[in-house]
């Protein structure tokens, strides 16, 4: 059935009134990394097959494939077979990859959002605020107390935009980061300071999803029950730039997002062409920077391929959150067992 062109419209002013306060903060997954040239979940999945193939010949990793149908349990089994070589594979596959930027990434971080929450593991991100010339700095939640620091000073007046990787980034340990069943395992459990940290986020600020499935049970049931929590908020906080079918019931899929997590959709139609399949995504993306009056940008020729760029902090502001970080870490998580450092 055709999108509910009303409520749609509704849902796209919203969120652009949401935009124009300058506070909402982006949450990225892997349909943002995919218009850097980074490969799906199940196209990561066969690349860790292949490696695995390429070392150890007699592994059967179709089976493995087959009998594993959630990915970060496949993951994991592949991910054995490498042994040590697993973060070189890592590295390999979310490094840089020098390709040049899409148009609609550019676009996307040209929008008016505080900060960037990332599910992915690459520093695409980084480059294309490299290419705008705008510093951003990065932050994992392999570091505890780079978390935190956040979550005291993003805030700021001169705050720099973040870059907050969620899952980890390819620079750290495979152990480090959320890419199989182990590395869920060290964030998501109750209790933990990530899952604190999730709901603050979800009961305190205005998260605008992009490229985001919604197919992360674990990250959907921490929001879900933040969104418990809001029970006295009757209308919903986030919003979600989301693909659906033709065959898609619209309204059933708006209502149980608001319902269930908060998250007003703002649809658009996926394309029967699979090579142009998220074609609205970028329509929709420009047409929210024209409203805005967002001035045009064109795609450079090359993309760079170093590091990702770090605003460098002021001496006295560094002791400053080094101190409200350990009093902020005493109080979320007494004795600091429960997130592995």
């Amino acid at each position: 059935m055709p999108i509910n062109a009303e409520r749609n419209e509704g849902a796209r002013n919203r969120l652009l009134t949401a935009l124009r306060r300058g506070n909402s903060l982006a949450l990225v997954g892997a349909g943002v990394s995919v218009w850097a040239g980074y490969g799906s979940w199940g196209q990561v999945i066969e690349h860790l097959a292949a490696a695995v193939l390429a070392i150890r010949p007699e592994v059967d990793t179709q089976a493995i494939i087959q009998n594993n149908r959630n990915p970060l349990h496949c993951a994991q089994h592949l991910g054995q077979y490498l042994g040590p070589a697993f973060a070189d594979f890592i590295r390999t596959e979310f490094g840089p990859n020098g390709k040049r930027p899409d148009a609609v990434l550019l676009r996307l971080c040209s929008l008016p959002f505080q900060h960037f929450l990332s599910l992915n593991f690459d520093y695409s991100l980084q480059q294309i605020h490299g290419i705008l010339g705008r510093a951003c700095q990065t932050v994992s939640t392999r570091n505890l107390s780079d978390l935190v620091k956040f979550m005291r000073c993003h805030d700021g007046v001169a705050a720099h935009r973040h870059v907050l990787h969620l899952h980890g980034t390819f620079t750290d340990p495979p152990t480090d980061i959320a890419l199989t069943d182990d590395g869920y395992r060290r964030l998501y459990p109750d209790g933990t300071l990530f899952r604190k940290f999730l709901w603050w986020l979800t009961t305190s600020k205005s998260l605008i999803f992009l490229g985001f499935g919604f197919t992360d049970s674990d990250f959907l049931n921490a929001i879900r029950q933040a969104a418990w929590d809001l029970k006295e908020q009757n209308e919903p906080i986030h919003f979600a730039v989301r693909g659906i079918a033709r065959d898609d019931n619209d309204e059933a899929i708006r209502n149980d997002s608001i319902d269930t997590y908060k998250i007003e959709p703002v649809f658009y139609e996926l394309a029967e062409d699979a090579q142009n399949r998220h074609a609205g995504f970028a329509a929709l993306l420009e047409s929210i920077a024209t409203d805005l009056e967002l001035p045009m940008l064109v795609p450079p020729v090359v993309i760079p391929t170093d590091a990702a760029p770090v605003a460098a902090p002021e001496p006295d502001d560094l002791r400053r959150a080094e101190r409200l970080a350990e009093e902020l870490v005493e109080k979320l998580d007494p004795g600091g067992d429960d997130v592995p450092r």
